[in-house]
């Protein structure tokens, strides 16, 4: 499993639609990535998500993105969001801890 820590602090945008997921850099990070060739904006298909698992500091409450692509290998995104559990509602998944 590939996992991707740090590197977006506060210039992360994070969507959740009807069949996805959409993780994209904001103006003006996207332009200095070279957008489309950055490991931070990718789209996940909700189906592909293996599981949501609550990462708890001090100061923040984080959650790691499970995912498994279409060859199969798994991948994960540690996200620091400002609204934890309204991203955890949308999605419609438990938080599972291990």
């Amino acid at each position: 499993m590939s996992a991707r820590f740090g590197g977006a602090g506060r210039c992360l945008a994070v969507t959740v639609t009807d069949t996805e997921v959409w993780l994209r850099l904001d103006f003006p990070f996207n332009v200095v990535a070279f957008a489309g060739h950055s490991d931070l904006e990718c789209r996940i298909p909700r189906a592909s998500i293996v599981s949501l698992q609550p990462i708890q500091s001090l100061l923040t409450k984080s959650v790691l993105l499970s995912y498994r692509d279409e060859q199969g290998k798994t991948h994960a995104y540690s996200l620091k969001l400002r609204e934890r559990d309204e991203f955890v509602r949308a999605l419609g998944l438990p938080l599972q801890t291990v």
